[in-house]
């Protein structure tokens, strides 16, 4: 535990004096500490250090509020930069790793339990329904309908894909269309957003994930673009992805379909991320993009 004179921030947004602190890893744009205060309670408080009206934090408070009983208990949330430049909010701290923690360690079988687990938290979560997608830090906004949330997602990364002349837009147009038709009528859920294995905390002894964090991304869309995400992460050894699978639940054929949609989706949009920001990767994604427009059934 670092020692040292706390930042002049953390004394200025907790309600007793700091007793010892660390800052935790988080992204460039966010920072995160762990605190524990002088009374003996044990807090986290993340900052989100992007523009003053991002809507992170107003997305993870709603998230909490829909999720009682598996998020961290919240203490406060600010936006109003009253006591801080940044909007921010502290939760109680809960000594529990997560999956990512755990997994190493883990025997083959107890990998197999704790991918069944991540799976039905994520099932949890998609269990909070929506009629309308849109941005969840504005619950009370109808926002748009869902395949022209897509289509709005798919504007940009195509523009992209014609300039580069690497892949078959015209094929790449006519599966998007498809899932786009696909995906109409679906029940739209409260997704997490990024659902990778880090956001999940886990008790090896009990095989439960007991808590999820890290709902910044927390959108309203349909589960299956979730499910998919699944794919994109480190644990997605198919081994993982079975026993994943088996705890989110049996899928219907219609949610199959929008599931293979959705993982088209999100590698084209990782796609596009490449050509403008990972050189290095352009030609993963590119590959990826051809291997799912040939398993399409509708081209």
């Amino acid at each position: 535990m670092v020692q040292s004179a706390p930042p002049r921030r953390l004394t200025r947004v907790f309600d007793a004096p700091v007793l010892a602190w660390q800052r935790l890893e988080t992204e460039p744009l966010d920072a995160a500490y762990y605190v524990l205060l002088e009374t003996g309670d044990e807090q986290v408080l993340w900052i989100n250090q992007r523009a003053a009206g991002e809507p992170k934090i107003a997305r993870y408070v709603a998230a909490m509020r829909l999720l009682p009983g598996l998020t961290p208990t919240l203490v406060r949330a600010d936006t109003t930069l009253t006591r801080l430049e940044h909007p921010y909010l502290i939760t109680r701290y809960l000594p529990v790793p997560t999956l990512v923690d755990v997994w190493p360690y883990l025997e083959p079988r107890d990998q197999a339990k704790a991918a069944y687990a991540w799976g039905r938290a994520l099932r949890l979560i998609h269990r909070v329904r929506f009629d309308l997608a849109g941005d969840l830090a504005v619950p009370e906004a109808e926002g748009q309908r869902l395949g022209d949330a897509l289509e709005a997602q798919w504007h940009h990364p195509l523009t992209l894909a014609i300039k580069d002349h690497m892949v078959d837009t015209p094929k790449l147009v006519t599966a998007l269309q498809y899932l786009k038709r696909t995906a109409e009528g679906a029940p739209v859920a409260l997704c997490h957003g990024l659902p990778k294995a880090d956001a999940f905390l886990y008790k090896p002894e009990r095989a439960e994930v007991v808590c999820t964090v890290d709902f910044g991304e927390a959108h309203r869309s349909d589960p299956m673009s979730d499910l998919a995400a699944i794919y994109f992460t480190d644990l997605a050894e198919k081994r993982a992805r079975a026993a994943f699978v088996r705890g989110y639940g049996a899928l219907s054929v219609w949610e199959r379909e929008r599931l293979n949609g959705y993982r088209l989706h999100h590698t084209l949009l990782r796609y596009a991320r490449a050509l403008t920001h990972f050189p290095n990767q352009i030609a993963t994604y590119r590959l990826k993009l051809t291997e799912l427009l040939d398993e399409s059934p509708q081209l």
